[in-house]
Parts: structure tokens; sequence; C-alpha cells
């Protein structure tokens, strides 16, 4: 097992999985805060994160089954939201996050 310099490691710009996890959070920020940006105030505070999968599937984690069932209502227009920042979305999935908000 060799063994890798920190300093390394987390140098921009060394590839790798780290850059690969930073970027898929770096995303996973931009969907989740255009969403929160364009929904109503009521649904905005409920979205815990949002991730799109290479599949194209648009994972929304929430803070309970009572606001899933509400964000599954509006998926049309969560889609429509991120399709307009070239988000290319097959399809969408509410999920219930284990821990709720904090």
């Amino acid at each position: 097992m060799s063994i890798i310099r920190l300093d390394k490691l987390l140098k921009s710009g060394a590839g790798g999985a780290l850059e690969d996890i930073v970027q898929n959070a770096q995303y996973m920020d931009q969907l989740t805060s255009a969403l929160r940006r364009d929904l109503p105030v009521e649904l905005a505070d409920q979205l815990i994160a949002a991730s799109l999968r290479a599949d194209g599937e648009l994972v929304l984690v929430v803070t309970s089954s009572a606001w899933a069932s509400k964000f599954r209502f509006e998926t049309g227009k969560i889609t429509e939201i991120l399709r307009q920042t070239g988000a290319e979305i097959r399809t969408c999935r509410v999920t219930v996050s284990r821990h709720g908000t904090g």
C-alpha cells in the first residue's frame, strides 16, 4: 500500500477520487441552491439536498414524509427549474432524510 502525502491529495488538479468527490459536492450545492432560490419558501426550507446521478435521476432529500409528498406533487416544476440550468433530468425521486434537518 502506497502512502500519499496529504498536501498532494488535497491539491486541486491532482486528479483522482478526492477531486471527483469535491466536484460532485459542489454540483450538488449548485443544484440545491438553484432549487431553494426558485421554489416557494415553504418548500425551499424543507429541501436538504439535491443530487443528479449520471443516468439522469434527480434525487431530492427532504425533511419528512409529509414534505416528500408535497415535493412529489411539484416534480414537474422542480425538473423545469433545473433544466433551465442545463441539467438533463430523466426521472425524479424524493427521499426522506434519516437525520431530519439537524
